[in-house]
């Protein structure tokens, strides 16, 4: 397939690497140019702006931060709906609200553009594995359309719903992380403060009923690693529970722990650690216990 790829962050950029891989002919954007230099070396064609990936492809990706970038590459005259016509695919990978994807979607229904929303769970180390669980939100015959995409990148695809339907699940799956996020590193705090072995408390944690995926990707490397840099930003954690709560308040949702796991992280940010993996929230939870 001839597909577009906007946005080579550190999601984006092993996403589009393994569609490459893949077979597919691949045409890439990104707006800091360098980093479209290393998939071009290995036979990507580069792009002058999101209008010109979509010129002649099936489908256009994009895997953005925030709401305002996903706009900023798909509106306006150099945006990728400017490139599109009926009959190709936008699939958004970004991480944003069900009300911008819905916006989206009625966006490309009148050029008779199909779009998905397929926010992606997993990691840098399952976006470069290419084993990411990618949630999709759209109608059945894009999905199904759009296949070959979503082989390439994920090994969990699960369709679950309507336009926005993605977005929501994920989110819902970003509630989850923040919350656990929280108690595990408040925990570890805890056990370092009254004298416990870290290293020994996490094997135990391992087979007990407090265990976690998040347990396993934080601590080893983060919290008793002290490895704070690379992997997901806290800055973006903090953007994904303010959509939540937002997505909350919206549906009149009570989000009681949500908004205090989201105070936390705040707390990181502004003592500077927003753009560190968002294990490095401990870091103040540390310092107001005067302790490392």
């Amino acid at each position: 397939m001839k597909i577009g790829f906007i946005g080579l962050g550190n999601m984006g950029e092993p996403m589009a690497r393994n569609i490459l891989k893949a077979g597919h002919e691949l045409t890439v954007y990104n707006r800091t140019a360098s980093k479209m230099m290393p998939l071009a070396a290995l036979g990507a064609h580069v792009a002058g702006s999101p209008r010109e990936v979509a010129l002649g492809v099936e489908i256009v990706c994009t895997c953005v931060s925030v709401p305002s970038a996903l706009w900023a590459v798909t509106e306006g005259p150099d945006g990728a709906l400017a490139g599109m016509a009926a009959g190709q695919i936008l699939v958004d990978f970004s991480t944003v609200d069900p009300a911008t994807s819905q916006r989206l979607a009625e966006l490309c229904a009148a050029k008779g553009i199909g779009c998905l929303d397929a926010p992606v769970s997993g990691g840098t180390a399952g976006a470069a594995a290419g084993t990411l669980t990618v949630v999709v939100g759209g109608p059945d015959d894009v999905f199904a359309e759009a296949g070959p995409v979503f082989a390439a990148v994920g090994k969990n695809i699960v369709h679950v719903g309507g336009a926005g339907a993605g977005s929501a699940f994920k989110l819902i799956n970003q509630i989850l992380v923040g919350v656990n996020l929280a108690g595990v590193l408040e925990a570890f705090v805890l056990a370092r403060k009254v004298g416990l072995d870290l290293n020994v408390l996490y094997q135990v944690l391992s087979t007990s009923a407090g265990n976690s995926s998040t347990l396993q990707s934080v601590v080893p490397d983060r919290v008793i690693g002290r490895d704070f840099q690379g992997g997901f930003m806290l800055k973006l954690l903090i953007k994904d529970l303010d959509l939540a709560l937002q997505m909350g308040k919206d549906a009149h949702a009570a989000l009681f722990v949500a908004g205090v796991a989201r105070q936390l992280y705040e707390q990181a940010s502004i003592a500077g650690y927003g753009d560190m993996n968002m294990a490095a929230a401990i870091l103040p939870m540390e310092k107001l216990q005067g302790m490392e």
